[in-house]
């Protein structure tokens, strides 16, 4: 039996969480893995307490631990011992903070691609190490969960699966039936659906098809 793959996330949230996991699941198939969750912090950000670490939470989390590694391994991001310890690191942020009154002035371009460069800025890299990840979904995480689960709505179509600026409101607007919230209860119980669908959803958009294949370039499956 060989080794689990040793994957580390950094993500906004605990619910991205599910989706990523979901997705590396799909990706991985049968072979074993072990997730560790780096930010928000794992020992806290399953209690229900709504705590996340040291940190904090969402982007502004995300950037507050890229600038402390970075710190940690003297400016050199790939000099992490994280490095030792993970055979691949993901890193995830959103591509609607781009909306961010607070935030915006920092990005060279408001798109993915500016997520993206400002992610590796953090690390202090200029290129992405070969063992880190970059997950960036446009416009959120929920835009794939849409997908998922709703990939007939007539808004997201209409607006474009990656342009929509609050998928997650769309999720709430959904028949009573079939509606769920972007709660942890929520998305862990349909963790394995959300696995099934996964190749779907990182065929018809552009970021979860290059979060599938960095991820592949990363661990080589």
């Amino acid at each position: 039996m060989s080794d689990p793959l040793r994957i580390g996330l950094v993500s906004e949230g605990i619910t991205d969480r599910v989706v990523i996991e979901a997705a590396v699941r799909s990706m991985i198939g049968a072979e074993p893995y072990i997730m560790s969750q780096l930010q928000p912090e794992e020992s806290v950000a399953f209690t229900g307490g709504g705590e996340a670490g040291p940190f904090g939470g969402g982007w502004k989390g995300v950037r507050k631990w890229c600038l402390s590694s970075a710190e940690r391994s003297g400016g050199e991001f790939s000099e992490d011992p994280l490095f030792l310890t993970f055979d691949a690191l993901i890193l995830h942020l959103d591509v609607d903070v781009t909306g961010e009154n607070d935030f915006a002035a920092e990005f060279v371009t408001q798109d993915a691609a500016g997520v993206r460069s400002m992610l590796l800025a953090w690390t202090g890299s200029h290129q992405c190490p070969p063992r880190v990840v970059l997950c960036t979904p446009s416009m959120s995480t929920e835009a794939w969960v849409m997908k998922m689960f709703f990939p007939s709505d007539g808004e997201m179509k209409r607006i474009g699966w990656e342009a929509h600026p609050n998928p997650e409101a769309r999720l709430a607007q959904q028949p009573k039936k079939s509606r769920f919230g972007k709660h942890f209860k929520d998305y862990a119980s349909r963790a394995e659906v959300m696995k099934n669908e996964w190749p779907r959803v990182a065929e018809a958009l552009s970021m979860a098809k290059l979060f599938r294949d960095d991820f592949a370039r990363a661990v080589a499956i």
